[in-house]
């Protein structure tokens, strides 16, 4: 798992690096897979892929903060965005501070000038990216499943790399 999560993180960050200096209206990661850009009302998208489906959340996942869900059809690859309120206002380095209380292996990454935690959720099978809400003490949840698959976690890395204001 600490190989693959290393080969996760090191793309990243070249991914990153070439998000930063390209000059395109393009999105590199257009040019990787054929894909769709989701807005959201809170400023923010990102690009999945064009035969993800969205799906419907139920009462209950709105409830807990999941706001939208796309995946294939059969859910076996998935992402899942959730917002929580915070108790006050803070860093994105604040929060790092405190996911690495629960999750040691958590890095904290600038992905198109937005400020990410990442870390693997083992015992619910997510890869999780976090940002704050830039407008009022919160935060974002970018859960992708499954954590154990070795190409999905390249996948969601890559997918992962797009996430942008606009």
């Amino acid at each position: 798992m600490k190989k693959v999560l290393a080969l996760v993180l090191c793309l990243l960050a070249a991914l990153s690096l070439g998000f930063a200096s390209a000059e395109t209206a393009q999105h590199p990661a257009e040019v990787l897979y054929d894909g769709v850009w989701v807005q959201f009302e809170d400023g923010f998208e990102i690009y999945l892929p064009a035969e993800w489906y969205a799906f419907e959340c139920t009462e209950e996942m709105n409830a807990s903060g999941i706001f939208y869900m796309a995946g294939t059809e059969d859910l076996s690859y998935s992402c899942t965005l959730a917002w929580t309120a915070l108790d006050a206002a803070c860093t994105i380095e604040e929060l790092h501070a405190e996911a690495l209380k629960d999750h040691p292996e958590a890095k904290l990454m600038d992905v198109n000038g937005v400020g990410l935690i990442f870390y693997v959720d083992a015992v619910n099978g997510l890869l999780n990216y976090v940002a704050l809400d830039a407008a009022e003490p919160g935060a974002y949840l970018f859960a992708f499943s499954p954590a154990n698959d070795e190409v999905f976690l390249v996948q969601s890395a890559i997918i992962a790399s797009t996430i942008r204001n606009y």
